[in-house]
This record gives C-alpha cells, structure tokens and sequence, in this order.
C-alpha cells in the first residue's frame, strides 16, 4: 500500500493538458462559500487514498509531485474530482508553467498590479482576466522563490 500513487488529469475543452500516473501529491485552493472567497490557508492537499469529493477550485495554482519534482500550474477555475485515487479536474482553461526568472516574475506581478489599479471602474475592464494576469504573476513568483513546498 504505501508504493499506492495518484492518477491526476486536468482537462479543458480544448485538450488534456496533464494526465500523470504516479504522482505523489496535488494540491489546490477551493472555494469557501457561495460568494467565492478564497479563505488564507485554504489549501487542500490530496494524497493517496484520500477520501471521494468534489469541490469547485478558483483561478489560481496548482501543484503536484511526482518523481520528487515539483510541477506547477495555473487553472482558471473549475471542479475538481476525487475517487479511487484519480484526481480530475475540469476548467476553463489551464496552463503549465515552465521554467521562470524572478526577475520577470516580479515585473509581471507589479505589471498586473498596476494595471488593476487603472483599469479597475472603467466600462472595458475585465476582472476575470485580470484576475488570471495576476495569478500567473503571483504562480511564476511563487514557483521562481526559494519556498520549499516539502
């Protein structure tokens, strides 16, 4: 039992954008309440054998281990599936984030930031895609820092 690992799948309407056998681990945020808050320690970790659910994930990271590498990726939202050691989830969009530089980690952060603040009020302003900007900002900061997952 303890060699038991996780089949992890994140499909979009596009394509399946990862579909792992032996993972170690995945780990995402989910949505509180009804008025989607994202609580601060909201992070739910699933590991082998981990009880059937079903929760709905914000825009925002994820991260899996496999092979005692770190993968991570940004989703824009959607339900994710736990049963018989099959983690899937279904979204709207994802993406992999490969390899960053802080440097460019931090001007995309601060580049988001900025242009929340402008945009923010005005008739044109898309706040889910802002949203995604930042959050991939705050992914590739995150993943590019020395924060040790394990």
């Amino acid at each position: 039992m303890k060699d038991k690992k996780i089949f992890f799948e994140v499909i979009t309407p596009e394509q399946t954008v990862v579909s792992e056998t032996d993972v170690d681990y995945v780990v995402v945020r989910r949505i509180e309440k009804a008025e989607e808050k994202i609580e601060l320690g909201s992070e739910l970790g699933i590991y082998p054998f981990h009880s059937p659910m079903l929760v709905r994930v914000p825009v925002d990271a994820v991260r899996y281990k496999k092979n005692n590498e770190i993968f991570f990726l940004v989703v824009g939202g959607g339900f994710l599936e736990v049963k018989d050691n099959k983690v899937v989830m279904v979204c709207a969009a994802a993406e992999q984030v490969e390899e960053v530089d802080i440097e460019v980690a931090k001007a995309a952060k601060i580049k988001a930031d900025k242009w929340l603040e402008e945009l923010a009020g005005r008739a044109e302003f898309n706040a889910r895609a802002a949203e995604a900007e930042l959050k991939r900002a705050m992914v590739n900061f995150y993943k590019s820092s020395s924060h040790e997952t394990e």
